[in-house]
């Protein structure tokens, strides 16, 4: 039966290639979508590296986006999902890595490893003999060199299921601001994606973003012409903790730099993520006494005392103002910058407080009570702080 099925199937092939090079037109109804047998999607990290599929990881600058990667590849080919963000497969990875020589990757690569207790039997993380270009410039297009088909090639050859590119600038000698570089530049990756069935992971930097532009999660800031992300199926982004949000999950503002969140900014898959992925750099010393950077994943408290209610801002105003007399005008631009909320929202944080509330900050109690100079509804306001006991 199953011979006669390769035959059937065999001259299916053969009519559409004709039918091809005639520019004939084919097609099949789909039929009684209760027949269809439908597969698990082969996800190598859960909604984030898909085989046959390009997803980028933006970030920006220092952010540690090139030791997330690395980790994240020392996770597959060990199978241990240090990271905790959903290992399906366990996979050998192939690391192109422009901006770290051989030596570095090997001591981060050994710091990792070593951090994690990760072992390694059949599956490994390789680095190439040595660079090469995947793309060159031929007039104003973009095309393959004869490495594209020698990487399939070689990803076929030794099973790698993740294909690294680390940084995305570094295989590109065309404008990143191209629209049709880019779009060529991604289709071909996707292209070697599909053929040595592997996912393709592209670690990229975001453009300089505005003072109130969203920055987590959001596609837009990624650099770059359009076409690039509109090409990867999957984006997502990492960002540093901010000052304010250190504040806000009661951290030392001194160590909120060394915290990055994973967020989803373009899930063509699934549903987005709304669960927060924190992660955490520190250092060990390896061997050789140097410092070496990894990454863990860790629990970050939600911000529960940042919701909008009388005590959450009574405490705000008693941690930034302390003890005394505050007027609304001379406190308002302060408690918009710390907090980074628009003037308007600080107005609505403000009307909170419609009578004495009492906090407890730091092991003191403080009554913070809204004082109006004058009857009239327009009066200027102030809160007065005070110390209770």
């Amino acid at each position: 039966m199953s011979e006669q099925w390769d035959r059937e199937k065999s001259l299916e092939m053969d009519q559409a290639e004709d039918a091809k090079d005639h520019g004939k037109v084919m097609s099949k109804p789909l039929g009684d979508p209760q027949a269809i047998r439908v597969q698990r999607r082969p996800w190598l990290v859960e909604g984030l590296l898909l085989r046959r599929s390009v997803t980028a990881l933006v970030a920006p600058g220092g952010t540690g986006k090139s030791c997330f990667a690395l980790t994240l590849g020392c996770s597959l080919a060990s199978g241990a999902d240090v990271l905790g963000l959903g290992v399906r497969e366990k996979t050998s990875v192939l690391l192109l890595s422009f901006e770290d020589d051989h030596s570095e990757i090997c001591r981060r690569y050994k710091a990792i490893c070593t951090e994690n207790d990760m072992e390694f039997d059949t599956h490994q993380l390789y680095l190439p003999d040595y660079p090469f270009m995947l793309f060159q410039q031929d007039g104003s297009q973009l095309v393959t060199t004869n490495f594209a088909p020698g990487l399939i090639d070689h990803c076929k050859e030794h099973g790698i299921g993740l294909l690294i590119v680390d940084p995305l600038s570094a295989i590109n000698p065309a404008d990143e601001n191209s629209n049709s570089a880019m779009a060529t530049l991604i289709r071909e990756l996707a292209r070697i994606a599909l053929e040595a069935n592997c996912s393709v992971l592209l670690v990229h930097h975001t453009r300089k973003a505005g003072h109130a532009e969203k920055r987590k999660g959001n596609v837009e800031t990624t650099r770059g012409a359009k076409a690039l992300t509109d090409g990867c199926r999957v984006v997502a982004t990492l960002h540093s903790m901010s000052g304010s949000e250190a504040k806000q999950r009661k951290i030392d503002a001194d160590h909120a730099g060394s915290y990055i969140l994973l967020s989803d900014a373009k899930q063509n898959y699934q549903a987005a993520a709304n669960d927060e992925r924190w992660f955490q750099i520190s250092s060990v010393e390896d061997e050789s006494g140097e410092s070496v950077g990894i990454i863990k994943a860790v629990k970050v408290g939600k911000p529960e005392y940042w919701k909008k209610t009388p005590e959450n801002v009574a405490i705000r105003i008693v941690e930034s103002f302390g003890v005394g007399s505050h007027p609304f005008k001379e406190i308002r631009g302060q408690y918009s910058k710390t907090y980074q909320l628009a003037d308007g929202t600080v107005s609505d944080h403000f009307s909170q407080i419609l009578e004495g509330v009492e906090v407890v900050h730091q092991d003191k109690t403080y009554l913070v009570e809204k004082i109006k100079d004058g009857g009239h509804q327009r009066s200027p306001a102030s809160f007065n702080v005070t110390l209770v006991g």
